[in-house]
């Protein structure tokens, strides 16, 4: 699926028009054109390639999957790998219990960037991930559309990076909760899959968001793009949030970490106690089984055994071994 926009000095002049008339509209002055490809072929991106005079190497980048998170900076334009995110609760498995966090996975959707002086074509290799609300930024503050690629650009890195915000602060909830559970109301072992799924969301996001801290000094350096004075502030202000998320992320992360050692450690610590328990209960049965055992072998050198009581002797002997030994391991509190 492709979809067209062109733009002349922030006017909206023609929507979803034939890619074969992008060339003619190239040719007119203070004309900018939005591309969007969803699912994009390697013949679909070679007319473009010729179209726009894309690098046949970016146009390789942008037909395969699962690229590296990077930017690329070519003669006459950029090529910049993104991935937007979301979380999906309730993945694939069994449905988790009312009280469990598990199933939280990362949705990561690769988005190609193609920036030019006029066009910025945006390839979409998951299409769930959806493009309106990118749309709408531009049409809210169409006062800026006059600034062409460099406003439409802004739009779409505050898009994916606002996106990284609300995962990571829906993911320090999450370890916020699993850290009430595991304090409060001590479910040890319980909440080790909740924490495994966090852990995962969390180092996948750092690879997507690291690299474009690391590389938006290049979309934003005005080699192939014009940043204005005017636009430089809300660039600034998307790489500051960018720079924010990856702390959060780095934060989260080292909050998790604790959170996985503690867990271990109670779980230990849980363990110890019921080897003392079963430690102690061994001894109370192991005393009267030493008692059972010396009344029942077969001479008569013991005292008192050919007594008729001597039953309810060797019973004596095993309830004041077992009542001792029990408040014994009682006082050290292991029972």
């Amino acid at each position: 699926m492709i979809r067209t926009r062109v733009y002349r000095g922030g006017t909206l002049v023609a929507e979803d028009c034939d890619p074969d008339l992008i060339s003619d509209y190239l040719a007119l002055p203070d004309h900018v054109v939005w591309l969007d490809v969803a699912h994009a072929a390697r013949e679909e991106l070679g007319l473009f390639q010729q179209e726009f005079g894309l690098h046949p190497l970016a146009v390789e980048d942008a037909t395969h999957s699962h690229q590296r998170p990077k930017v690329d900076r070519y003669r006459n334009h950029l090529f910049c790998a993104v991935y937007a995110a979301r979380l999906r609760e309730g993945g694939p498995g069994p449905a988790p219990d009312t009280d469990s966090l598990r199933n939280l996975e990362l949705i990561t959707s690769e988005v190609d960037i193609f920036l030019g002086r006029q066009y910025l074509i945006t390839v979409r290799k998951d299409p769930l991930w959806d493009i309106e609300p990118v749309l709408h930024r531009w049409e809210k503050r169409d006062d800026l559309l006059e600034h062409g690629v460099a406003f439409m650009l802004h739009g779409l890195l505050d898009q994916i990076v606002d996106e990284y915000g609300r995962v990571t602060e829906t993911l320090d909830d999450r370890l916020d909760e699993v850290e009430e559970r595991l304090l409060v109301q001590q479910r040890v072992g319980d909440l080790q899959s909740d924490l495994l799924d966090l852990r995962r969301a969390v180092v996948s996001l750092r690879k997507v968001v690291l690299p474009l801290r690391e590389g938006f000094h290049i979309l934003t350096e005005g080699h192939i793009v014009e940043i204005s004075d005017q636009m430089r502030p809300y660039f600034d202000d998307v790489r500051d949030h960018v720079l924010r998320v990856g702390g959060d992320l780095e934060a989260v992360q080292e909050l998790l970490l604790n959170a996985i050692q503690l867990n271990m450690s109670m779980a230990s610590n849980r363990l110890n106690v019921i080897m003392r328990q079963l430690t102690s209960w061994a001894a109370i049965i192991g005393s009267n089984t030493v008692v059972a055992g010396i009344y029942g072998m077969n001479f008569r050198l013991w005292p008192h055994n050919d007594n008729p009581a001597g039953f309810w002797i060797a019973i004596g002997f095993m309830l004041t071994f077992s009542v001792t030994l029990f408040r014994y391991f009682r006082r050290k509190g292991w029972l």
